[in-house]
């Protein structure tokens, strides 16, 4: 079985809260697997942290992100200071808008990180950061 099934057949019975977790799960099936491995697989198969009253954990998204209703719904604004973009979301959906700005790999961001509801865009170039502010709001209100 590949590293990807087992991953998913993991996090869909478990509420694993950290990869920790996971490995500890995986070296209980034989698996090993590296950080940076585990991390891509992660990322290959959509998986996303919800929050569910005060637990935290991993689920599979059944489908690639895209920036339908339900996406757009989740982001209350979206600001820049001159340096850096916030994307103000509502309680836990920073880590999907996130992973969802991530996977649209826009040349113009040179790194995101989420909170739980708040995302910190670090743009590449801070000369065009209104220009991407307005390109983020289309996509993402």
């Amino acid at each position: 079985m590949k590293l990807e099934h087992f991953i998913e057949e993991i996090i869909r019975n478990n509420k694993i809260k950290t990869q920790t977790e996971l490995v500890q799960h995986l070296e209980k099936s034989g698996v090993s697997v590296t950080q940076s491995n585990l991390s891509r697989v992660l990322k290959k198969v959509h998986a996303v942290k919800v929050t569910d009253g005060d637990n935290t954990y991993y689920i599979i998204q059944e489908q690639p992100l895209a920036a339908e209703g339900w996406i757009r719904n989740l982001v209350s604004s979206i600001e820049e200071n001159g340096c850096n973009i916030v994307i103000k979301t509502y309680m836990a959906g920073a880590p999907i808008v996130c992973k969802f700005v991530d996977e649209h790999e826009m040349d113009e961001i040179l790194g995101a990180m989420a909170g739980m509801d708040l995302v910190i865009i670090v743009p590449r170039d801070i000369e065009k950061i209104k220009e991407l502010r307005e390109k983020l709001k289309t996509i993402l209100m």
